[in-house]
């Protein structure tokens, strides 16, 4: 049976310029000196209900799109060929030392963009590894009457430090967000175009939600979902609706229109701010929705130890949800999942690997890797978290974890492994990938790997 329930959009609450009289207050930014309508419905069905799919993802990072954490979000190089053998000596093209983060490396314009503890940002030169230009993000450099907030929420510990977050590049500016509540928008050159601070949730662990570039916004989520202009760092739109999460959001193109999907999922329209869909997915499971939604073709995949699959669509301006499938898998997980050739690759926290079909949530494999959890009969693998979220690149799945290692598997149900990297330091960084080499965090060091003949 199709069940079809209208959910009512929420008001919009767009702020020109200031912070929430309740709750928080967000902080206004300070340029630096040298710049001057539709009803959704919501169905739940296995039986398919014949709409025609206008959803698609955004660009993937190419020239003039943006890249940021995971390249585009999906996780997924089409294009790139990495290498799968490397150690401290073997296929290191160069290694620059930018300092320490969870956050992950950005390749955009022929630069690596990275982000450090507690406020340090830098460009790599991507053929060479030379540090073009570096900068500190701090509190003193924010509007006069928000520098007291900005340098007491430096002052509050988190167990993931502040540079948690990835930038986000369109090949022209790039973007930094830390924990701390300091954003910050550069031209790839190094000139800072502005800053500001948005007072942040005081979370334990943090905050680890990546910026986002849409329709020309700056959409950052510290406290709830804001938009941001990019050239001058003003306020476009606030969705307080869209509470902070540990995830980041996943960016969809609906008939023309720009969304985004939170880890709660929630869906906002990036026009204007408007909250659509207060729950696509009310069953996600997981107590603290760390992990982020992923998509393919008109797709959502959401969830933490109960995963969702939503399709989004539209029916004339009617924002239609048609939840495909539910499945537990009693396991929570740090890492985001990866969907590749109608499979969806998902690892727990315990290095539970399931392989589910896209169509169906059917799981195709289920097997615990020997790759980093306590019970390992091995030093390092026992102490080792599954931070890193899964990527793929030529067909084959790249699985990390903090300790230096990847695991590298053939994107298949059948998950055969194929090789074991390791370097000397460890990281809860992504890599990126570009052409046939990676880009990885090891310690307080930045490695480009490739072929090194």
């Amino acid at each position: 049976m199709t069940g079809k329930n209208s959910l009512s959009g929420a008001t919009t609450r767009s702020r020109s310029d200031r912070g929430w009289r309740t709750g928080s207050a967000l902080g206004h930014f300070r340029f630096s000196q040298a710049s001057q309508f539709p009803v959704i419905f919501l169905r739940i069905s296995l039986g398919m209900v014949v709409l025609v799919p206008l959803v698609t993802r955004t660009d993937s990072a190419t020239a003039g799109t943006a890249s940021g954490w995971r390249g585009d979000g999906s996780g997924v190089y089409p294009t790139d060929r990495p290498v799968t053998e490397w150690n401290e000596q073997q296929n290191v093209m160069w290694r620059a030392t930018i300092g320490s983060a969870f956050s992950s490396p950005v390749i955009a314009g022929g630069r690596v963009f990275v982000s450090s503890e507690p406020s340090k940002i830098a460009c790599v030169d991507l053929q060479d590894g030379k540090v073009r230009w570096k900068d500190t993000m701090k509190a003193v450099d924010v509007a006069a009457e928000f520098r007291g907030k900005a340098a007491a929420s430096e002052r509050e510990p988190t167990s993931c430090g502040f540079a948690a977050p990835t930038p986000v590049s369109d090949g022209n500016d790039v973007f930094f967000l830390f924990g701390s509540g300091l954003v910050g928008g550069y031209t790839i050159e190094g000139q800072r175009k502005w800053i500001r601070f948005l007072e942040p949730v005081n979370k334990t662990y943090g905050h680890s939600s990546s910026p986002l570039l849409v329709d020309g916004k700056l959409l950052v989520n510290l406290h709830h979902l804001v938009a941001l202009d990019v050239v001058t760092g003003k306020i476009v739109w606030e969705c307080p609706e869209a509470e902070h999460t540990y995830g980041t959001p996943v960016s969809l193109n609906v008939g023309g229109t720009d969304f985004v999907v939170t880890p709660h999922g929630k869906v906002v329209r990036v026009n204007d701010g408007r909250l659509l869909a207060k729950s696509i997915a009310p069953d996600l499971g997981g107590p603290e929705f760390g992990i982020s939604p992923v998509a393919s073709g008109d797709v959502v995949y959401l969830g933490d130890r109960t995963l969702s699959a939503v399709r989004l669509s539209l029916e004339g301006e009617r924002l239609v949800v048609d939840k495909q499938w539910s499945v537990y898998l009693d396991t929570t997980s740090y890492a985001s999942p990866v969907v590749w050739n109608g499979l969806l690759f998902f690892v727990g926290t315990a290095a539970e690997c399931f392989v589910l079909d896209i169509k169906t949530g059917k799981s195709l494999h289920e097997e615990e890797l020997k790759i980093g959890h306590s019970g390992v009969d091995d030093p390092v693998l026992n102490s080792a978290n599954l931070y890193p979220s899964l990527t793929v690149a030529s067909g084959k799945l790249f699985v990390g974890n903090d300790r230096g290692q990847i695991f590298i598997y053939e994107a298949s149900k059948d998950l055969k492994e194929l090789s074991r990297t390791r370097l000397a330091d460890g990281s809860g960084a992504t890599p990126a990938m570009v052409d046939s080499s990676l880009i990885l965090r090891s310690g307080a060091d930045l490695i480009r790997i490739g072929n090194v003949k």
